[in-house]
Parts: C-alpha cells; sequence; structure tokens
C-alpha cells in the first residue's frame, strides 16, 4: 500500500507506521447478584475502620476565565516543522487494539488487544520503532488474574467489562488492588457498589466506599504507593475519590481541593504525583494541586490530557469549540503558554476519524501513538 502524506512547507524524511486492526469487540455486563457477594470481606479488613466520608455544601459555581493560557509556538512540536507519513498495515481482522504505551526508553510501544467476542482475552504486542518489527509479548503490566480467587471476590471484568489491569485497579508493584463490587440491577433503587481496598500479601480487605452503581473506569497511584486516585461514575461525568493506601480511608476530591467539578471519564495524574489535569464543565482543562488544592485553568474545548514523561508538559485534544476538538495541542507547565502538535484539518486529511482518539506521547516527545481499535505510530522530526 502506498504511503499517504501529510501535506507540508518541508520536504523532511519521516515516517508514520500504522498498525490497523479493527473489528468490534463484544462485551457483556452481568451484575453481581446478591448470593455471590464475598463472604465477611468487612471482618477480613487492613485494621482501619471503614469511612464514608460526609458530602460537604456545595461551593458557589467555579467561574471560567475569560482567556486561555497564552498560545505560542514550540518550534520542538511545531507541525510546520515536520513532514509526516503513513504506512497502512492490516496485521489482523480478529484484533482490536484497546490500550498503548510507550516503553521508558521510547523505542517500543506496548499494545494489548483483544479477538472478537472474546472478551477474556487480552493479548499482548510490541512495535519497535527502530526497527519496525511488531512481536507478541507477555503482559508489561504486573497482573495475576488468579487474584481475585485468592481474594474470594467476583473478577470486576464480569460486572464492569473493564480489564482491571488497564483500568489500574492493581498497583505497579502488584501488592494494592482497589476494586468494585456491585449488587443488584442498576435500576434497582436498592443497588449499590462497594470499593474495596485489598493487600494481596496478606489477603486483607477493607471497604473504603459505598454508592449508588457506580464504575471504577481508572486508578492512578501514588510513588511508594501510599496513596492512589480513582474515580467513580456511569457514562460520561465522573466524581474522583483519594485514597490513603495505609490507612485504608478515601475523601472526595472536592474535600481536598478547591475543584468540585464532575470530570470527564479521561484525567491524569502527573509523573510526579503531585497534580491532577481533569476536564470540568464547558469541557474546560483544570490542573488541581494535590499539594495546596488549588486550580488552574488551561483551556476551554480540551478533553483526554496527557503528561509528559518529565512532567513539564500537558498535551490535549482541543478545539475552537466543542464540535470542532480534534487539534492535538500542548500546554507548557513553566511558561504557561499553548502550542499547536497536529491541527484536526491535517489530520483528517490523512487519516479520518484519527483526530479526538486516545493517545500517548513517547518520552522524547518525538513520537505519537494513537489507537481505537487501529494502531497509529507517528514519527516527527524536526527541522
Amino acid at each position: 500500500m502506498r504511503p499517504i502524506r501529510f501535506p507540508c512547507k518541508l520536504e523532511l524524511p519521516s515516517l508514520l507506521v500504522t498498525v490497523a486492526i479493527t473489528l468490534t469487540a463484544c462485551s457483556t455486563s452481568i451484575p453481581f447478584r446478591p448470593e455471590e457477594r464475598p463472604t465477611e470481606l468487612a471482618t477480613d479488613s487492613l485494621g482501619h475502620p471503614t469511612r464514608i466520608p460526609t458530602p460537604r455544601a456545595k461551593d458557589a459555581p467555579q467561574v471560567l476565565p475569560t482567556t486561555t493560557a497564552t498560545s505560542t509556538s514550540l518550534p520542538r512540536i511545531d507541525l510546520e516543522a515536520f513532514e509526516v507519513e503513513l504506512t497502512l498495515n492490516v496485521n489482523s481482522g480478529d484484533d482490536y487494539v484497546v490500550r498503548a504505551f510507550w516503553s521508558d526508553a521510547g523505542d517500543l510501544v506496548y499494545y494489548a488487544f483483544v479477538p472478537c467476542c472474546d472478551t477474556k482475552s487480552l493479548k499482548w504486542a510490541a512495535y519497535g520503532t527502530t526497527t519496525g518489527l511488531t512481536t507478541t509479548v507477555s503482559s508489561p503490566l504486573r497482573y495475576d488474574p488468579g487474584i481475585w480467587q485468592r481474594l474470594s471476590v467476583p473478577n470486576p471484568l464480569d460486572s464492569t467489562g473493564l480489564y482491571p489491569e488497564l483500568a489500574g485497579y492493581i498497583s505497579p508493584s502488584g501488592r494494592y488492588v482497589i476494586f468494585p463490587v456491585s449488587y443488584g440491577d442498576p435500576l434497582d433503587p436498592t443497588a449499590r457498589t462497594e470499593i474495596w481496598l485489598a493487600d494481596v500479601d496478606n489477603l486483607r480487605k477493607v471497604k473504603l466506599l459505598e454508592v449508588a452503581p457506580r464504575v471504577i473506569h481508572q486508578v492512578a497511584w501514588f510513588k511508594g504507593e501510599t496513596g492512589a486516585i480513582f474515580n467513580l461514575g456511569t457514562h460520561g461525568a465522573t466524581d474522583l475519590y483519594v485514597a490513603d493506601i495505609k490507612r485504608g480511608t478515601v475523601v472526595p476530591l472536592a474535600e481536598v481541593s478547591a475543584f468540585g467539578d464532575p470530570t470527564e471519564e479521561k484525567w491524569a495524574l502527573s509523573p510526579d504525583g503531585t497534580t491532577l489535569s481533569v476536564t470540568g464543565r464547558q469541557a474546560s482543562l483544570w490542573l488541581v494541586s494535590l499539594e495546596n488544592g488549588q486550580s488552574t485553568f488551561v483551556s476551554r474545548n480540551a478533553i483526554k490530557p496527557y503528561w509528559s514523561q518529565d512532567g513539564n508538559s500537558l498535551y490535549f485534544w482541543w478545539g475552537s469549540t466543542f464540535n470542532e476538538i480534534g487539534t492535538l495541542q500542548v500546554y507548557d507547565v513553566t511558561s504557561e503558554q499553548i502550542s499547536t502538535v497536529i491541527d484536526k484539518a491535517t489530520l483528517e486529511e490523512a487519516f479520518p476519524g484519527i483526530s479526538g482518539s486516545d493517545y500517548a506521547v513517547s518520552p522524547g516527545r518525538d513520537k505519537v501513538v494513537f489507537w481505537g481499535g487501529w494502531l497509529i505510530v507517528a514519527d516527527l522530526h524536526d527541522e
């Protein structure tokens, strides 16, 4: 297949390798029946009392700033400084890419995929950005599917349809697990979801929270695994909670920060664990300090934030209006300046449907991987 080239002012050699894997994956979400409730979970705890935070009075609605951060051009990532090429390769019509991330060195893209109608068979592969080779690999994440049986709880995959390792339920070391257990039909007013924390080393468990039927879409762990942040929601807006692992307690983000809005499902914790990037009302992007609770406005019409490896830059999809979101931009934390990485028109002309997709930027900030069933790795070059 002939390469598809992005229009560009410069004639520089570059490469965009696409691993396109498309087919709809089938999944079924089945709520746990009351009789399937784990036995004596509350008594087999971490030794700390259960704490259900008391909702605080709602603060006055946040007033969005009338201006955004200063927009400028960063030569390192200005699209006009690059020529981008697309090469399409179809590996299999039966596989569907659900997650991708970079190796620490930035020379590999690990990606997870599932075969159609077999949502429990998560498989992994790695694409070498220097070799151009794709190989099947074992999971790069520390996850033992047998932990649910040892903890005497159902596998959350059966009720949520989410892969526990991809949602971050398991801590990086594999020692701690945060997971939901749901009871009853979600349409039943008596139905509930319990959020539990478990120590895999000694199989002790403690209930952190009990709410109306909700799903944990994502868990992010602090360094040293002293704490974690997770979100609870259904579809769309979710609420964020901060868990103290050693104490076995949890509080809403609204109780420890000035940010009280529900957020989009996609949010990101900075590499040093001090700052959250969240999207609140009117698709407004904010930085929330976990040290002093202050909120900093970044941009309107911005979704799916992603931190650079060094934590100095925050990437996000942006649009002049909400309906036009699809330009990849980056915010410099130090200078508070915003610049464009790749604009929507260029992306859509070369590969329709890629704008607004899930993505990850390489540690060297010279490549971007996009996915959504398919997988696209963009290699960006300087002048």
